[in-house]
Formats: structure tokens, C-alpha cells, sequence
């Protein structure tokens, strides 16, 4: 075996060895999890209900483990937040109004977990129409599902869960493996790593740009402007484009095929 290869075999080899020493003390101290959802479950309850008027709060900041968070149309005026999980799940989370943002935090657990760690909750927002403050939601494997048309200015990250929404006017989004599927969308910023994005209608009034890199792209309709696209080993299927509008729209992929209208 040649001599340089056998040293970057041993390089490679011990960078793994201290990857996986570190990623197991660091298990073993709760710093890191890997919630993995199996499923329903006939537990699942309203383990939390909290309701809050809108006057009260300016910004809403939720930050997930493994639990779906579903954003809904409120029957009301007020915000309502309702977490469901099984009883042992209550203590698992912390919904709080702090200088009006209303934070709502699923703790990590701070348990040593080898192989399937069950999760099964899940978040549901109500927000009436005239809530037009910016909203964050950052998880780990938890889905991000919009079942309403959304005026607020959205931020939106998961490593593993998808983002699926209605319609949203501003939206800035980053997946790692899960995907985008959007019916209606405005002015945006989004970025995957391995995971497809897919929008069925795009209306922009300033420029946006979207990055994947091994993830494919598909936009079915889309306003006057100009699209700029590169990729390095997928297709280009461009239908219009207007090279003269004001509004550009920049897409990049490294592997995935690029599609729009």
C-alpha cells in the first residue's frame, strides 16, 4: 500500500475515533440527543393550553427538540399555544411571556440514549389574522406545518424535519435534510443541504435567493423577474424570463436539477 495513503488513512481513522469519543461523552452528559418520532400514540393529550393577547406580544420565539409545531387560524383574537404529548411530557417544556416575546422551549433532556430515543409531541400555534409580528422556530427533527396564510415575517430552521406551509409573505428558511414545500410565497431567503424544495406560486418585490446542495427545486409560477441559476451537475428548466425586471431571483444547487414554471 502506498505510504502517503496508508497516513491519510490513519488521519482519517483517528479524526473518526475522536468524533465518535466526543459525541458519546458528550451524550452521556445530556448536551446531545437524538429524539427520533415512532409514530402516533393513543397517550397523546393537551398536556399545556396557555392563551395570550396579541397587544401583549411583539415576537414569538419557539425553539424544539423533536416536537411538530403546526400553526393554525385562531377562532379569536388572542394567541393560543397547546402542546400534546403524554403526561410524562409536562415538565419537558417552558411557554413564558418575557418583555412581550412569548417563548416556548422544549428542554433537552438530560438522559443517556443509545439506538430509537421515542418522541411524539407536538405544538399547535393559533394566531388571528391581525398578528403580523415576526415569528422563530428553530428545531432539531421537528416538522414545521402552516395551515394558514401567514403576514408575519417568519424564521425558520430544522436539521432533520421538513417546513410545509400554506402561505407566508416573508420567510427565511434552512433545512439540513428535511424539505420545502410551500403553496404561496413572497420575498424569501432559503438554504437545504441535501433536501428539495418545491413552491407552487412565488410573488417577489425584492431580490431573493435560494441555495441547495444536493436538493432539487421547483417553482410552478413565478412574478416578472429575473433568475440568475447555476448548478454544477443537475438540469436547468427555465420557461420565462425576464432579464430587464427589477427583481432577481438567484438559485444555486450543486447536484440538484433546477425547474421553474
Amino acid at each position: 500500500m502506498n505510504k502517503n495513503k496508508m497516513v491519510l488513512e490513519m488521519i482519517l481513522l483517528g479524526v473518526v475515533a475522536v468524533f465518535i469519543i466526543t459525541l458519546m461523552f458528550s451524550m452521556m452528559n445530556g448536551n446531545i440527543g437524538f429524539p427520533i418520532k415512532l409514530g402516533e400514540t393513543t397517550e397523546e393529550k393537551v398536556i399545556s393550553k396557555k392563551e395570550y393577547s396579541t397587544k401583549k406580544i411583539k415576537y414569538i420565539d419557539m425553539d424544539t427538540i423533536s416536537a411538530d409545531v403546526f400553526l393554525y387560524q385562531s377562532e379569536g383574537k388572542d394567541i393560543k399555544v397547546e402542546i400534546y404529548g403524554s403526561e410524562k411530557d409536562a415538565d419537558k417544556y417552558q411557554v413564558e411571556v418575557e418583555e412581550q416575546t412569548l417563548k416556548v422551549v422544549q428542554k433537552k433532556e438530560n438522559n443517556f440514549c443509545i439506538g430509537f430515543c421515542y418522541g411524539n409531541q407536538k405544538i399547535n400555534l393559533y394566531l388571528p389574522d391581525t398578528y403580523q409580528e415576526k415569528i422563530k422556530i428553530h428545531s432539531i427533527s421537528g416538522d414545521v406545518i402552516s395551515k394558514k396564510e401567514l403576514a408575519s415575517s417568519l424564521d425558520l430552521q430544522t436539521v432533520s424535519g421538513d417546513i410545509h406551509l400554506e402561505s407566508a409573505s416573508s420567510l427565511k428558511a434552512k433545512t439540513t435534510s428535511g424539505d420545502m414545500k410551500i403553496r404561496k410565497l413572497g420575498n424569501f431567503s432559503l438554504e437545504t443541504v441535501s433536501g428539495d424544495i418545491e413552491i407552487d406560486d412565488v410573488t417577489l418585490t425584492k431580490d431573493a435567493t435560494i441555495h441547495t446542495v444536493s436538493g432539487n427545486v421547483e417553482i410552478a409560477k413565478t412574478n416578472d423577474i429575473y433568475m440568475i441559476t447555476h448548478t454544477t451537475s443537475g438540469d436547468v428548466d427555465i420557461q420565462k424570463n425576464n432579464r430587464y425586471a427589477n427583481v432577481e431571483l438567484s438559485v444555486t444547487t450543486t447536484s440538484g436539477d433546477i425547474e421553474i414554471g
